[in-house]
């Protein structure tokens, strides 16, 4: 294996890790909450507020918070996925924090979030949905067998 391809692959690794890292003890509490049935062991903000609609915003919010924690190591990945196809200029040869340099060096730290009312579009109203869905069923099938 060539040092160049090794570069790719750990930092797509690294970005992978630390992504889930990130977000895991958000989606751990989520299925804590989702667990527990009968006895209540973690208690949920606005209980008397509508569970579809507070889903809705728990999903939606907690999208915007993901992706902006992860979006910079995404599109570094992206960007490298694209180079290898040689749609990009060769910066981004070198390893992910070089290729976090390079690119705050020639588009600024902006530039680690060029893209990222894509990603709102088609991500927050997608999980927020899921969510609201999800608690719907619940509702109704928990009706259903009682």
């Amino acid at each position: 294996m060539s040092s160049n391809r090794f570069v790719h692959f750990a930092s797509c690794g690294l970005a992978g890790i630390t992504a889930a890292s990130v977000t895991y003890p958000l989606d751990l509490v989520r299925t804590r909450l989702v667990a527990q049935t009968k006895v209540i062991y973690y208690r949920v903000m606005m209980q008397n507020d509508s569970p579809v609609l507070v889903s809705l915003a728990c999903g939606s919010l907690s999208t915007i918070a993901s992706s902006i924690t992860t979006f910079p190591l995404d599109l570094v990945r992206q960007r490298k996925e694209l180079e290898e196809a040689g749609g990009w200029a060769r910066g981004y040869t070198t390893g992910l924090f070089c290729t976090f340099k390079y690119i705050i060096r020639t588009e600024g730290f902006r530039g680690l979030y060029r893209g990222i009312l894509l990603e709102y579009y088609k991500a927050v109203p997608g999980v927020g949905i899921c969510f609201m869905i999800y608690e719907t069923l619940k509702i109704l099938l928990a009706d259903i067998s009682s």
